[in-house]
């Protein structure tokens, strides 16, 4: 499939206005979504929040993908890089998934691809499938501008909520904490490819509903054109990327994740998928104030920790011996006070070895030292994601 997209790219450049070129060969885009503005909470944007969307915007395209002469899908997506006038789009992978008759289903793509890239301003690119993951929904896409693009501003979420010394050393921007702005954002896929923004408040709640364990959710209701749009915090910095929902619930892949597999994939030209065999969370994300007052208490030398919400039946970490309200406070020696900004990262580099977990509980007043094999999530073990098609 790469091999035939690259074909076409060299043997038939696309003139500025490649949607022009398309209908001429019977691919035809009807637009059949409402834009974000179209719904009522976007004309109660404020101001800071406009500006914030707008210093994303240069960096966010509109997406169309095609199964031989007919349209797929919709969506959005971010420039991650841009050297010279080629451009890398990191979006959602549902933008090429095969249609299904059931929300969840086989992870397959379909047949005969071709994308279409829309920009900021309004030229339109063929795109090359260049990378995608199964399971963690994620697709790149890249493409040759006429014009030099720009390319976003990432922010990792720092999800390390507890108190903090006055001598730390603090970030150039403040972080997003639950209950702060964000927007997220994304671009219309018919001229003039109007922007699009939905505010929120940031949580680090977690979407119970997906398999993916590493997803937040927000309150916040994006079309489906949106899906694969970023995230982006008051100072327009990406911080996670954005899947379509039905309700007034949106699930984010946080960039934290995102870049991490990213960077991963361009240096060893492989993905990676950690298994752990649990679900955890940042302690003051999580616990109940009781559970925190317990904690400092009983251990007042430790300033954080990561709780663990649920072990898996069968899994290394049961076998291990970890168990449900455990704290994480410590891993290979290092002090661990954060789920995906500290532990997160370290599990990731040690798929396929042991890690040793110091773990707090509350209830004996004790820690205990826990080995666990970090493993690689095999084919079965992928997480499934919704698909709703368009229409």
């Amino acid at each position: 499939m790469e091999q035939t997209m690259e074909k076409r790219q060299k043997t038939e450049t696309p003139p500025v206005d490649v949607l022009s070129a398309i209908d001429h060969d019977n691919l035809k885009i009807i637009a059949v979504k409402r834009r974000y503005i179209d719904q009522p909470v976007d004309y109660n944007l404020d101001v800071g929040t406009k500006i914030a969307a707008l210093k994303a915007s240069p960096s966010v395209v509109s997406l169309i993908s095609f199964s031989g002469e007919s349209v797929l899908c919709q969506g959005s997506g971010f420039i991650i890089e841009a050297e010279e006038r080629n451009n890398t789009v990191m979006t959602s992978l549902n933008l090429i998934r095969r249609p299904r008759d059931t929300k969840f289903g086989d992870n397959k793509l379909a047949d005969n691809l071709k994308i279409v890239v829309c920009t900021t301003t309004e030229n339109t690119y063929f795109g090359e499938i260049f990378k995608y993951d199964f399971h963690y929904n994620i697709l790149i896409i890249k493409f040759t501008s006429n014009v030099f693009l720009q390319s976003c501003c990432l922010r990792m979420i720092d999800d390390d909520f507890g108190p903090k010394n006055s001598y730390e050393l603090r970030p150039h921007t403040p972080k997003a904490n639950p209950g702060d702005t964000v927007v997220a954002v994304g671009r219309y896929f018919c001229r003039p490819f109007n922007f699009m923004a939905a505010s929120a408040f940031f949580s680090m709640d977690r979407c119970e509903y997906y398999d993916c364990g590493e997803l937040l959710s927000i309150q916040c209701s994006i079309t489906r054109c949106g899906e694969g749009g970023p995230l982006v915090n008051l100072f327009g910095e990406v911080i996670g990327i954005t899947f379509y929902e039905t309700g007034h619930v949106t699930p984010v892949l946080p960039i934290n994740i995102a870049c991490k597999w990213w960077d991963h994939c361009k240096k060893y030209m492989e993905l990676r998928h950690p298994c752990y065999g649990f679900e955890a969370s940042s302690l003051y994300t999580t616990a109940a104030v009781d559970t925190l007052e317990k904690f400092i208490n009983r251990f007042p030398s430790v300033s954080g920790g990561v709780l663990i919400e649920k072990v898996l039946p069968g899994s290394s970490a049961e076998l291990a011996g970890l168990c449900e309200n455990d704290i994480i406070i410590k891993c290979d020696g290092r002090t661990v006070k954060s789920f995906l900004e500290q532990l997160w990262n370290l599990l990731w580099i040690k798929v396929g070895d042991s890690v040793e977990f110091e773990v707090a509980r509350i209830d004996f007043s004790t820690t205990q030292r826990i080995n666990i094999k970090v493993g690689e999530a095999v084919p079965d073990e992928l997480n499934s994601w919704p698909l709703y098609v368009i229409g």
